[in-house]
């Protein structure tokens, strides 16, 4: 992969062991470009700069700044194998000087990560193509899935092909909504809610997968194996509840499953923060769709019934996560107030004594 000619000259001198011509060109590059690569090599140089003139504290100072700056960039940015040169910046700039950190050009990317990333990209695609075609010849639709699961009710594998339809159509970027619709109204609250549950948690799960298989090779070499391995570990000791709060953030059901297996999320967490974070939303709603379809064969009081527990369920789920996070505040605040009274109290103590 060929460097960035902004790049170039200061690659250059600093492979001559001219730190100052290597320093004056990166930041030349720096100033206009402005990014942490630049700089951050622009510091390297620098701090080599003045360990050769004997000035051990600016050059300490100078190289920790690299560091700091070089831990930013993805793994190949401006052609530069960054990843290579982090695990080359030894512990302090005097062996640095001694063993100069490798500033090399990145290996190219291999084809097939590219095709298989675009291979992703051609699914979710496809799926928007047939999504728009289907709407158009009328499938797809409430009715359309609610006539074709309560022809085939009577059928024992029916249940069978609402899951098929998950499957088949969400990994595709299809919204889920219509299946679940007809899952309520077909096999009721009941046993509707419990394959609608399994069907969206499996389509969730496969559809991790399949963004997992075809994608997450290509993201750990631009961002880079370690820092990819860094943001799975801060992932699993804090992101469970974080994913859990995004499935009642009204995002895309295929966005939240690729984004997480291209972020790194670990497949157990995932899996457990979609039961969790689907199954209560998943319930509601093919309880919503059941009562709305009975309410309307049925009479008045029946109507009124259905309707005000579809509501109220329906409300409870939407402000839920809302009313947690106010909890939580509040519950923090009061901790910080009394430690703050503590902290006063104990001051106040001290000035008497």
């Amino acid at each position: 992969m060929p460097i960035s000619p902004p790049l170039l000259a200061g690659c250059a001198a600093y492979r001559r062991g001219d730190w100052a011509a290597a320093r004056t060109a990166w930041e030349a590059a720096a100033s206009e470009h402005p990014d942490e690569l630049a700089v951050g090599l622009a510091r390297l140089a620098e701090a080599l700069d003045h360990a050769v003139g004997g000035e051990g504290a600016a050059a300490a100072t100078r190289y920790a700044e690299a560091c700091h700056l070089l831990a930013l960039p993805a793994a190949t940015a401006g052609g530069i194998d960054v990843e290579r040169l982090r695990r080359s910046l030894p512990a302090d700039v005097a062996a640095a000087l001694a063993a100069p950190p490798a500033v090399l050009p990145a290996d190219r990317i291999p084809w097939r990560l590219y095709l298989r990333f675009g291979l992703l990209l051609a699914i979710l695609g496809a799926g928007l193509i047939a999504l728009h075609w289907a709407r158009l010849q009328g499938y797809l639709s409430e009715e359309w899935i609610v006539g074709l699961l309560a022809d085939l009710r009577e059928s024992w594998w029916s249940p069978l092909a609402l899951l098929a339809l998950f499957l088949l159509l969400c990994p595709l970027g299809i919204p889920a909504s219509p299946m679940i619709i007809g899952g309520g109204v077909v096999f009721g609250p009941l046993w509707g809610g419990i394959y609608n549950c399994v069907g969206v948690i499996l389509a969730a799960i496969e559809s991790f997968l399949l963004a997992r298989l075809l994608g997450s090779d290509l993201v750990a070499h631009l961002v880079g194996a370690e820092r990819l391995a860094r943001a799975e570990r801060i992932v699993a000791r804090h992101g469970f509840w974080a994913l859990v709060r995004l499935r009642f953030v009204p995002l895309p059901f295929p966005l939240v499953n690729y984004g997480a297996a291209l972020a790194g999320v670990p497949l157990p967490m995932f899996a457990a923060s979609s039961v969790v974070g689907l199954a209560p939303a998943v319930l509601v709603y093919t309880y919503f769709s059941s009562a709305l379809f009975r309410a309307a064969a049925g009479g008045r009081g029946s109507i009124l019934r259905n309707m005000g527990i579809a509501i109220a369920l329906l409300l409870a789920l939407t402000f839920a996560p809302t009313v947690v996070r106010a909890l939580r505040r509040r519950r923090r605040l009061a901790r910080l107030r009394r430690a703050r009274g503590a902290r006063d109290r104990t001051e106040e103590r001290g000035d008497e004594r």
